[in-house]
């Protein structure tokens, strides 16, 4: 057996008890089995392509409208009575959405984690690859920022203009459509966490309960 896969398999053997590793094994089959056998059997091709639709649930969701299906939108179809489909699976976007997104985010994650973790001791002493870690962290810090702002900006404000100056793509916000309830939203969150000290989990549950009255109230 190779080095990579014999020290991978060591940390696996020596990680997790026979136990662990027939559960997690388990977890794994029946989810992949589970997502194949629904793709298959229900798989129907979108109105729109998949990017377009992702876009625009995304920018609803960002512009604090709620989900709202692109399909939806073309035909005024509530989300509850839209076919069940591989595209618009049964419990989306409630549960079933929640958990896939989970399931899609966090296990990739781990799972490079847990098979890079037994080289990191070594990685360290290598200069060379330091360096081009250094500049892959530098990067992804970048990508991260890019992306709060976007979202902030879509979350802040309903109009948000795209400007192109030196190969970029600038978003210009509309100041007249600033989301007044969003941004004493994220005023509070803010002091919550670095004014006063309390925890990211109780200061998010707390934005959210707060969304949802201002949402049910009118005032997103």
């Amino acid at each position: 057996m190779p080095a990579v896969p014999r020290r991978a398999w060591a940390w696996w053997t020596a990680t997790y008890s026979p136990r662990e590793r027939r559960y997690l094994t388990a977890i794994v089959l029946v989810a992949f089995a589970v997502r194949l056998v629904w793709v298959i059997v229900a798989a129907r091709k979108p109105i729109a392509g998949d990017p377009v639709a992702y876009m625009f649930e995304g920018g609803t969701i960002a512009r604090g409208q709620g989900y709202r299906t692109i399909v939806g939108a073309f035909t005024g179809t509530p989300v509850r009575r839209l076919p069940h489909t591989a595209f618009y699976p049964i419990g989306y976007p409630g549960t079933l959405g929640g958990l896939f997104a989970t399931w899609c985010t966090f296990v990739p994650c781990f799972l490079w984690i847990g098979l890079g973790a037994p080289f990191i001791e070594r990685l360290r002493d290598n200069k060379p690859l330091n360096g081009a870690l250094a500049g892959i962290t530098a990067a992804v810090v970048g990508v991260i920022l890019n992306l709060a702002i976007w979202f902030a900006l879509h979350t802040l404000f309903g109009e948000v203009d795209e400007r192109h100056a030196f190969g970029m793509v600038l978003q210009v916000p509309v100041p007249a459509t600033l989301n007044v309830a969003s941004l004493v939203l994220s005023a509070a969150a803010i002091l919550a966490l670095f004014r006063f000290k309390i925890g990211m989990i109780p200061t998010l549950l707390g934005c959210s309960a707060a969304g949802i009255v201002i949402h049910l109230a009118g005032g997103i």
